[in-house]
């Protein structure tokens, strides 16, 4: 299993401030058969069609809101 926590850090720093995590997607090729767990808070669909692009890998999403209710 590959965990990556506050997955988008790799999508928002990946690219110039943190470029060594944009290599992450060469751990999953290698490891194929390995279950990737990417959590995030905060994932709009544009970063999650960049992390899929990053990591090479089809994500199921699951979404829980923690909203408490309004009085």
């Amino acid at each position: 299993m590959i965990v990556l926590d506050e997955a988008h850090c790799l999508s928002e720093w990946g690219y110039d401030f943190r470029p060594h995590y944009a290599l992450i997607g060469k751990v999953t090729k290698h490891f194929k058969e390995a279950v990737v767990l990417a959590l995030t808070a905060t994932a709009p669909p544009h970063l999650q069609d960049d992390l899929t692009e990053m990591l090479a890998i089809q994500f199921n999403v699951i979404k829980n809101y923690n909203e408490s209710p309004q009085t």
